[in-house]
């Protein structure tokens, strides 16, 4: 159980947890429904009416279909979910079917999934706490606490249908329960441990590291058992309950779907499994089956079939590669350094000193010559980090390694505890006293430090409030804030289509701002929840315009078209234009004279636009 609220840092900690759902139902009440997201709701929806898990099978289904029950209780319409090729994302169909048949109901429909998707967040915060609190006492606690619930990207995430803190949390979870059975092993702890492995696995399939990530954590609590207070030593053979049990557990949240189909059977259009070279972006290639007339054809597949399906899909995104966008530069496909870079300028700074401080004590502190309290959230981290640095098919999303965080700060809470009795493989609780503030009694923290890390624990949230409600376009002042962070990150990182609510209300309030051009980055036309707006030109052209900063940066990506050069997208011209002013931080508002339309197309070399002909 957390520990009671009677210390002055479980208080602090209670205030921080309430601030933190406060913001994200602000969030939730004020953003749209971003590009992924609306993905997620039309084919959770489709789920439940069908009990077919083929849409948006890249993902498992059990983020989305929590979240989308009020959908289901509802009755919200939505078309018959339709077949198509190997490799055809039925998601993206169901996702404009939900918005066309529900368009007065679907910003309300979206705010009640996205607060039913905050059980992911309670869990999260649960374990977070409870785990920290055993580590470092509630000081450590509070630390990790306020790291989560102050950084924009963890309150942009939790407030959207996405598997991201769904997957956070679950890894947490899983990782908790285990270091739990490593410090008290047996056949009832290793049952707990299946179960939570099961329920992570069906967030995000990431969690296969927790296969290899296991038994080395067990092999070092063996070879180290010498050291610990505790004569039981973890066995090997649990595993033989472990990972059948988590196998189980993910069957079952398919709904044992097509098990057992032979593999032969299926067919794919990744190189990897379908043997054929992966086309052109935009381009299926024609479906294969390497393993067809092998003496692997007829072997029964112990998975679910969409589950195997959907590792086919993502792993045909990788190797074709995407256009990719980093610092002003566009890339046909990614960066080994993406995601550190991505979170060195959208973590707030404060944040990345004490993860950064966090991490360094918690490998130089002379605690014990096995560390194993430590490396059992610490190897989550860095194998989660350097598994999704490893595919530089694309990068667009930091918020792949968004479930590294919630482990970046424990690390972070190790700072409470700069002491700990050498010598231990596994510190035994201590008392806690008023006196030592709930530390271990060997450990000392001055006063002075003390003082550091609570003044940058309030410029945490300081810098979160600056920049509220506009959380998912957060920067830091390493990249010039938000205002320029599309200078280094587009796409989640900035521009998912979230701001489109403040578009609406901005254009209330302009109404000489009529008519106005829009090119929205999302699947959703803003005409279909009730915005009288047009299209953007493809050349300079006088008049009102609204425009995602992704194409503003030169993505071509839902332009149609992706023919032509990297970076030089059919919108990218308006970055020779001011805007006049800015709906959040991701849709630029431009007023276009005549002048200065002609004086761009004379840039651009084409002829001047005349106002008499009423177009160019």
């Amino acid at each position: 159980m957390l520990h009671p609220p009677k210390h002055p840092a479980d208080r602090i900690a209670l205030v921080v947890i309430v601030i933190h759902f406060a913001l994200v139902l602000w969030w939730i009440c004020t953003s749209f429904a971003v590009v992924d997201e609306v993905g997620h709701l039309g084919s959770g929806l489709a789920t439940w009416q069908t009990g077919d898990t083929r849409p948006y099978c890249v993902n498992p289904p059990l983020p989305r279909m929590i979240a989308t029950i009020p959908l289901w209780i509802a009755d919200a319409k939505i078309s018959s979910l339709t077949n198509g090729p190997p490799g055809f994302r039925s998601e993206w169909p169901l996702a404009k079917s939900l918005v066309l048949n529900n368009p007065d109901d679907y910003v309300y429909y979206t705010r009640l999934c996205r607060i039913v998707n905050l059980v992911w967040s309670v869990l999260l915060l649960y374990v977070l706490a409870r785990w920290s609190f055993e580590l470092y006492g509630p000081w450590g606690r509070l630390i990790s606490l306020t790291l989560w619930c102050f950084e924009p990207t963890c309150i942009a995430y939790s407030g959207v249908v996405v598997p991201d803190v769904a997957s956070a949390a679950a890894g947490l979870l899983a990782s908790y329960v285990f270091w739990k059975y490593l410090r008290e092993p047996s056949w009832t702890m290793a049952w707990f441990c299946g179960l939570a492995l099961g329920l992570a696995l069906l967030t995000k399939s990431t969690w296969l590291l927790l296969f290899a990530i296991w038994p080395t954590l067990m092999l070092i609590a063996r070879l180290n058992a010498g050291t610990t207070t505790n004569n039981e030593r973890p066995l090997f053979r649990h595993f033989l309950l472990i990972f059948p049990l988590g196998w189980l557990v993910l069957c079952a949240g398919f709904g044992f779907s097509k098990m057992g189909q032979p593999l032969g059977e299926f067919a794919f259009i990744s190189k990897s499994l379908s043997g054929i070279p992966s086309g052109e972006p935009g381009i299926t290639p024609e479906p294969d089956n390497r393993f067809r007339g092998t003496a692997l054809e007829r072997l029964p597949i112990p998975l679910p079939a969409d589950m195997l399906v959907g590792v086919d899909v993502q792993k045909y995104d990788f190797e074709r590669g995407l256009h990719s966008y980093l610092n002003g530069e566009w890339r046909a496909r990614g960066w080994w350094y993406y995601y550190l870079y991505a979170m060195a300028i959208k973590l707030p700074i404060p944040t990345l000193l004490l993860v950064l401080a966090g991490l360094f004590w918690c490998l130089y502190s002379p605690r014990s010559p096995d560390r194993l309290d430590e490396w059992c959230f610490l190897l989550p981290a860095i194998a989660t980090i350097a598994f999704v640095s490893s595919q530089t098919g694309f990068n667009h999303h930091m918020r792949y390694v968004l479930p590294a965080f919630p482990f970046l700060f424990l690390a972070a809470g190790r700072l409470a505890c700069l002491k700990c009795r050498v010598g231990e493989g596994f510190a035994e609780p201590t008392s806690r006293s008023e006196e030592d503030g709930g530390l271990r009694k060997a450990s000392t923290h001055p006063t002075g430090l003390r003082f550091v890390v609570g003044a940058l624990l309030i410029w945490c949230g300081t810098a979160t409030f600056s920049y509220a409600p506009y959380f998912m376009s957060y920067f830091n002042p390493l990249a010039g804030g938000p205002d320029n962070g599309w200078k280094h990150l587009v796409d989640s990182n900035i521009d998912w289509g979230q701001d489109l609510l403040h578009l609406q209300r901005w254009m209330s309030k302009h109404p000489e701002a009529t008519p106005i051009g829009v090119q929205y980055y999302n699947l959703v036309d803003p005409q279909h929840v009730g915005m009288n707006v047009g299209k953007a030109p493809t050349q300079p052209t006088p008049g009102y315009f609204a425009l995602d900063v992704n194409f503003v940066a030169g993505s071509r990506i839902r332009v149609g078209s992706r023919d032509g050069p990297l970076g030089v997208g059919p919108f990218a011209y308006f970055q020779h234009f001011t805007p006049i002013d800015k709906a959040g931080y991701s849709i630029f508002i431009y007023h276009i004279t005549e002048e200065e339309a002609n004086r761009v197309r004379a840039i651009m070399g084409l002829p001047p636009w005349f106002p008499a002909e009423g177009k160019p």
